[in-house]
């Protein structure tokens, strides 16, 4: 079966997507942004583009999969917010049911899950907990390096990033082969490489 994946990174104000393909041994994802349309009771607009956008993607790739972030809803005092969620919650059905549509498998992962893997570490180190901005920041950071280090440009946010990442994610479960090649121990030792020749060793 052909593997062509699609991720997402919902958000209510910036929704990363990354796509790709396991065609051929050169790995050239794809990626952007889709942005809402601002205004009041502009939701059917909003959720109409994001499957236009889905139907393009699917057009061009033949979509296997489809992969989205799970939902975090905060229920610490003073932070629940609803706005958010409810937007990510209408674009994840709209993915549920574009994938239902068109016999597209469709999953979520939880952000642990997915950073563990292509990071090797879900933990955020102690000095970046001292608040919940700087823990976001540490991650935002880590994933804009991490899709910088692999010649992904330009990255414009850290949910391109973060969507990219989750592709890996999904395309390293889907075939042993990729994550062989791409894994976390696999580009390491291709840095010192890189390294070694840089330095004319």
């Amino acid at each position: 079966m052909r593997v062509a994946v699609a991720t997402f990174d919902l958000a209510m104000l910036r929704t990363g997507w990354a796509v790709g393909t396991l065609d051929d041994d050169t790995f050239k994802p794809g990626w952007g942004s889709f942005l809402p349309t601002m205004g009041t009771d502009k939701e059917s607009d909003t959720m109409s583009r994001f499957r236009a956008l889905l139907g393009s993607l699917h057009q061009r790739y033949n979509l296997s999969h489809l992969i989205y972030e799970h939902i975090f809803i905060d229920h610490s005092p003073n932070r629940h917010e609803y706005n958010g969620p409810e937007a990510q919650f209408m674009m994840a059905g709209i993915l549920h049911e574009f994938g239902g549509t068109h016999g597209i498998h469709v999953s979520k992962v939880p952000v642990a899950t997915w950073r563990a893997l292509i990071y090797g570490t879900c933990k955020t180190p102690p000095e970046h907990r001292v608040s919940k901005k700087a823990t976001s920041d540490f991650w935002k950071d880590k994933a804009i390096q991490w899709a910088r280090e692999r010649n992904y440009s330009p990255i414009s946010f850290h949910d391109e990033a973060e969507a990219l990442a989750m592709l890996h994610w999904g395309l390293s479960l889907l075939d042993a082969s990729f994550a062989a090649r791409t894994g976390p121990i696999f580009r390491r030792a291709e840095l010192q490489q890189m390294n070694k020749e840089f330095r004319g060793e």
